[in-house]
């Protein structure tokens, strides 16, 4: 209500939750860095100003029923017939006689407003009215017709005299008793008996009650069974005494748990069930009451979910992507975490913010968090829900360059809490440039690298090259239109002495994260190719240049080992070994070996250009 009018008793002054929800509000979007919209939380502010008005005004029906008041099938025809009933007064000489409140229930000003068809239809909150004589009340709904979108306080209305009524009452201040007020029992009346003797009152009469003796009345309960909002809970309940004094003593047992001696008012959570009743003192006059039992629920709450990423896309190496090796260290880690929120968390009492009760729950491949077998779920937590971080991995983004993160709030306690709507947010690939690779020349060996100098190269970078000078491309998608994959082993340049021969070459990403990068621009180099200029060694020696190559071995013009050339196990060990270059390819090697590399070839062998045995040459000779 815009306003609180004295006459609701149980009204207090103290900040709206609308204030208390921005304030919530405007320091999630500090801590966060983000913006959300005011209007969900208005619209939380509003429904719980709905459910609480709608809890006074109940207790405004109680009361009035409790001092004598009564409604007749007219006076529950609607919600305006109910409202005009509780702003009566009782008559002059009915409230001069009359114990309890003799005013009227309500505010004269007191109205309402109604939906339009097309808030009903969004599943707005509405209280609607339960024509029930015996009961009268007002209900919160989420469906159906359009109902009260609100209660309001109508200073036009201030002036309006609504009547007066005789209220029936069983407490009349006295005229024929030397008490304060005359009693009238509308029940069987009977006496009370004298005080019997104490009694061990910890456990029930078990036995079925004899003929004639009193059968005591169950406790009273301080709250009524009717649901309560959750932000209202833990509510403090006290068992009332309906016996004489000294005829009983009240236990009372929580959730079906063993009977214990009342002692005082306890808290009650939402969802619990409370059973008292009266155990007798006296077994030969009374026997132990029925027990009664109460059930406290409460509407569970829809929690607002909001999720946080800090930018709208991120790069290889943000999200963990590895480096290629020999990058300079610090290697390049990390990763990216977004930030789950509830933003009318306030709506839940801390005692219940644990994972008993709910559970931030996402999905970082776009199915629906709340039913996929790939949903991750938030750790245990207890003492309060201050947000959930949501990791985004790598592998979100698969071959895609757009990754969707799904989250939701799931409850695991439905009678506290429902299953929230579910949230999604699409965060890009953020693509690097890669630089083109750099190309060194020894004779006609052309060898390629990447530059690893900035540490922004990926593991599994490719390098695609050509011979005769056209450029390798792109196709878009990160591959080459043409050219051979670089192998990481120098290559040699093939061609007549003389003659000119251009190397072009660029940088490839992964293929399993081409997304996250752009292909390198060309680079190219051209030269005269010279005279073949290989070096071929021999003798009794092992790991020339740190390298093992056995007996035999090729080496650069820089003189360091050319790995291509590779004759294995090399010759039978403490062998002397020459070697003759063949004009074609390869080398003619003798010496006073028995094999080599394995392969039986007494005294010479023929090896081929990559360092194998050429098995098609074969002189038979023996090692006299």
């Amino acid at each position: 209500m815009k306003s609180v009018s004295p006459k609701f008793a149980t009204v207090r002054a103290g900040f709206s939750l609308l204030e208390v929800l921005m304030v919530v509000a405007v320091m999630s979007t500090i801590v966060a860095g983000a913006v959300f919209t005011v209007g969900n939380v208005t619209k939380a502010a509003e429904n719980t100003k709905l459910q609480r008005d709608v809890t006074v005004i109940n207790s405004a029906i109680r009361t009035y029923l409790l001092s004598g008041g009564t409604f007749l099938s007219a006076d529950v025809s609607d919600p305006a017939a109910v409202l005009a009933k509780l702003k009566k007064r009782a008559g002059s000489q009915n409230a001069r006689e009359i114990a309890g409140l003799r005013g009227s229930m309500a505010d004269e000003r007191l109205t309402y407003e109604m939906q339009s068809s097309a808030e009903a239809q969004d599943g707005v909150e509405r209280a609607r009215f339960i024509a029930d004589p015996a009961n009268p009340r007002f209900e919160i709904q989420r469906s159906g017709p359009p109902g009260i979108r609100r209660f309001v306080l109508d200073a036009r209305l201030a002036a309006m005299d609504y009547g007066t009524e005789d209220r029936a009452t069983t407490l009349a201040l006295a005229k024929r008793d030397p008490w304060v007020w005359d009693y009238t029992d509308q029940g069987t009346s009977r006496d009370f008996p004298s005080l019997p003797p104490p009694r061990n009152a910890t456990v029930a009469n078990l036995e079925p009650p004899d003929a004639g003796n009193i059968v005591l009345n169950p406790p009273d309960f301080s709250i009524p069974t009717e649901a309560a909002p959750l932000i209202l809970y833990p509510r403090s309940l006290a068992l009332r005494p309906t016996n004489m004094e000294g005829t009983a003593v009240i236990l009372y047992s929580i959730n079906g748990s063993p009977f214990l001696p009342y002692a005082g008012p306890f808290d009650v959570d939402a969802g619990m069930t409370v059973t008292g009743i009266s155990v007798s003192l006296n077994l030969d006059r009374y026997d132990d009451s029925p027990s009664s039992s109460r059930t406290y629920s409460t509407a569970p709450v829809t929690p607002w979910p909001f999720m946080i990423f800090t930018r709208a896309g991120y790069n290889y190496f943000e999200l963990g992507g590895e480096a290629a090796p020999g990058t300079p260290p610090p290697l390049p880690t990390g990763s990216v975490n977004g930030t789950g929120l509830i933003l009318n968390i306030v709506l839940i009492p801390a005692n219940y913010q644990n994972s008993t009760v709910f559970r931030y729950v996402w999905t970082t491949d776009g199915t629906d968090p709340l039913t996929s077998g790939t949903a991750v779920r938030q750790g245990d937590f207890s003492g309060g829900f201050t947000g959930t971080a949501i990791p985004l991995p790598l592998d979100a983004f698969g071959t895609a360059s757009r990754a969707t993160v799904r989250s939701a709030v799931k409850a695991e306690d439905r009678a506290i809490v429902n299953d929230s709507a579910v949230l999604s947010r699409t965060l890009n690939a953020v693509p690097l440039a890669l630089r083109a690779p750099r190309i060194t020349l020894d004779g006609r060996d052309v060898t390629l690298v990447l530059d690893v100098a900035a540490r922004d190269v990926p593991k599994d970078a490719r390098i695609y090259y050509t011979t005769n000078g056209t450029d390798p491309g792109n196709d878009g998608a990160g591959n080459p239109r043409t050219g051979t994959l670089y192998s990481g082993v120098p290559f040699t340049l093939a061609g007549a002495t003389g003659t000119n021969a251009t190397v072009r070459a660029r940088v490839y990403p992964p293929l399993r994260y081409r997304q996250f990068f752009n292909v390198s621009p060309p680079d190219s180099v051209t030269l005269s190719l010279p005279a073949p200029t290989d070096v071929y060694v021999g003798g009794n020696f092992v790991n020339p240049s740190g390298n093992l190559m056995r007996n035999i071995a090729r080496l650069g013009n820089s003189g360091q080992v050319d790995l291509r050339f590779d004759t294995g196990t090399g010759a039978s060990s403490g062998s002397l070994v020459g070697v003759v270059r063949q004009t074609t390819a390869g080398v003619m090697a003798g010496g006073d070996f028995d094999s080599l590399n394995g392969t039986l070839r007494p005294a010479v062998v023929r090896l081929n250009a990559n360092g194998a045995v050429d098995t098609s040459f074969n002189a038979s000779l023996t090692n006299d």
